[in-house]
């Protein structure tokens, strides 16, 4: 899980060149559907990030949107899609979409290997993130929570612990950590214990 959020720290969020099929046949061009899913959760387009030619991107983005178009037809993605953009608070749309089974997994078996997070390191280094990317990828660790405890265990945690302010805290702390640095592991560790104490409920 760790890893997950490593890796879509240094990722831009953007893909081009390729189509996806969802199960109902139909097909269309991943930029378009990127596109579309960003914009509808409140962002800018994915095309128009700045980090859109590397390679590694179209690689991370591709398998996003071809393990979600396995799970859902066209007009099942489109009908949640559309629900999460009707509503107005941010950080309640993101919830309500990344709470998504299909998405939560989705996004955990493109992204929690060894090999993504190695190479995500290597083409990005340690960049600064929007405040827009930090409550996305804020969400997206937190549906990798809720894969590894259960839903169950998940919600029991959050009658004591504020997972929204524990997961934007842990972001923030995350990029400030240098690619090459040695401690990288226990630097990890020891951010995500501060946030978790720090967004425990008194």
């Amino acid at each position: 899980m760790k890893k997950t959020l490593l890796t879509l720290l240094f990722i831009p969020l953007v893909c081009f060149g390729q189509n996806i099929t969802f199960l109902d046949g139909k097909t269309l061009p991943i930029k378009d559907v990127a596109d579309n899913w960003s914009v509808k959760l409140g962002f800018n387009a994915l095309s128009s990030d700045p980090f859109a030619k590397n390679p590694f991107s179209k690689e991370v983005i591709n398998c996003l949107f071809q393990e979600i178009s396995k799970k859902k037809t066209y007009e099942s993605y489109s009908q949640d899609l559309k629900a999460a953009a009707g509503i107005i608070d941010m950080e309640d749309r993101l919830s309500f979409y990344f709470a998504k089974d299909y998405v939560m997994k989705a996004a955990s078996n493109c992204t929690n290997n060894d090999s993504f997070s190695e190479a995500a390191e290597a083409n990005y280094g340690n960049k600064d993130i929007s405040e827009s990317r930090i409550k996305t990828l804020a969400e997206i660790f937190l549906s990798s929570w809720k894969t590894e405890l259960g839903l169950k265990k998940f919600n029991e945690m959050g009658e004591s612990l504020n997972w929204i302010g524990f997961s934007e805290c842990y972001v923030r702390k995350i990029q400030t950590i240098s690619t090459n640095d040695k401690n990288r592991d226990e630097l990890i560790s020891r951010y995500q214990d501060e946030c978790m104490a720090k967004h425990w409920k008194k």
